[in-house]
């Protein structure tokens, strides 16, 4: 997730779209009764086209967790290589287990929109339960599904912290921080952005496949530890990376993992959304990948593997965060407003990417 580099930044974990261009500020599921959030699951209320793509996509997320710790390992000296490979391995298990039991709960379960509610979610989803057979709102999903998939959020969001903490810090105290940061960080703010009645949702803050939410927490979260532990001891010169093969390898993965990171964000495969946001993926990560290797080949005198992967990397995660702050800029700075609800009340353009129509929010790339 750093979105990451997101497609449409709205809300996109609860709901499918409306239409190719069209994804409501504030997803349908947020705002049914506790009753009606959760229906039986029937034949006719699953969308199998949706099912299928979303279970497709969380494989490609799960994948992602392998891919980072190839690449963070191929960074590192190759005394560490397997110890920083597990930092991210590791986080399957431990982080898989902290959102059963109480992240995933904590991060979309209901706990009203003012108070307590604002800020974390209540327990009724804990250990998944009222999530067999029933549907996750109208999204078209079985809620496990829906669970499962944001489980893989959950997981590479922890693991991205370690690229700042490798060579740093003990592994056990590595993997008790990482059960408390799934919990204590991560799914509460989850719940601020993507959960029902979270307060930086309610500002109608635009986030759809984790820009916030996935990188921004980890990135930050990583700032901080790094600057905590301080640098590495015991390193007298800069070795480079000890294992270039294994960060082309996890770059690619990291590539192949995002189609679905992004593209599974839409919850749908009927309304053009996922296939826009796979496209502009692979158009983004092209461009900013032949970008780092044109500023590698004037500034250093050559291009490198390593930069062509780093270079591919970054452009997943920022190629749509400069549009989003110019949208939120536009929303303090002008008439366009939202209210609790987060619906916009004008028809003016919100700069390049987006438009307000009768209280929607419309967006396209």
């Amino acid at each position: 997730m750093m979105p990451v580099a997101a497609f449409v930044g709205i809300e996109a974990s609860f709901a499918p779209s409306r239409s190719a261009r069209v994804i409501s500020v504030v997803a349908s599921s947020h705002n049914l009764p506790k009753a009606m959030a959760n229906p039986a699951l029937t034949e006719d209320a699953v969308s199998p086209g949706a099912v299928a793509w979303v279970l497709t996509s969380t494989a490609f997320v799960f994948l992602m967790t392998a891919g980072l710790g190839f690449f963070y390992g191929g960074l590192v000296r190759d005394t560490n290589i397997i110890n920083t490979m597990m930092m991210s391995v590791v986080s399957m298990g431990i982080v898989t287990l902290t959102w059963v039991v109480f992240g995933f709960s904590w991060a979309f379960g209901d706990n009203g929109s003012t108070g307590f509610g604002m800020f974390v979610g209540n327990f009724d989803y804990s250990l998944w339960m009222d999530l067999d057979m029933k549907m996750w709102g109208d999204s078209g999903l079985p809620a496990l599904v829906f669970a499962a998939f944001q489980m893989t959020f959950a997981i590479i969001s922890s693991a991205i912290i370690s690229g700042s903490l490798v060579e740093r810090m003990r592994f056990s105290a590595y993997c008790i921080m990482l059960a408390l940061w799934s919990l204590l960080i991560y799914a509460p703010l989850c719940h601020w952005v993507w959960g029902p009645g979270g307060w930086i949702g309610e500002m109608g803050a635009l986030d759809f496949a984790g820009g916030t939410v996935v990188h921004i927490s980890s990135g930050v979260s990583g700032l901080v530890a790094g600057g905590i532990l301080g640098p590495r001891r015991h390193v007298e010169k800069d070795l480079g990376p000890a294992n270039v093969p294994f960060v082309i390898l996890g770059g690619c993965l990291l590539w192949f993992g995002w189609l679905g990171f992004n593209g599974g964000s839409a919850l749908s495969v009927t309304d053009g959304v996922a296939a826009r946001a796979v496209a502009t993926t692979f158009v983004a990560s092209a461009s900013s990948m032949l970008t780092w290797l044109a500023f590698e080949r004037v500034l250093k005198g050559k291009a490198t593997s390593v930069g062509a992967s780093v270079g591919a990397v970054a452009g997943k995660v920022w190629w749509w965060q400069g549009c989003f702050s110019w949208i939120f800029n536009r929303f303090h700075r002008s008439s366009i407003s939202l209210s609790s609800k987060g619906k916009c009340h004008t028809m003016s353009k919100i700069g390049p990417c987006c438009t307000c129509d009768e209280g929607v929010l419309m967006c396209s790339s």
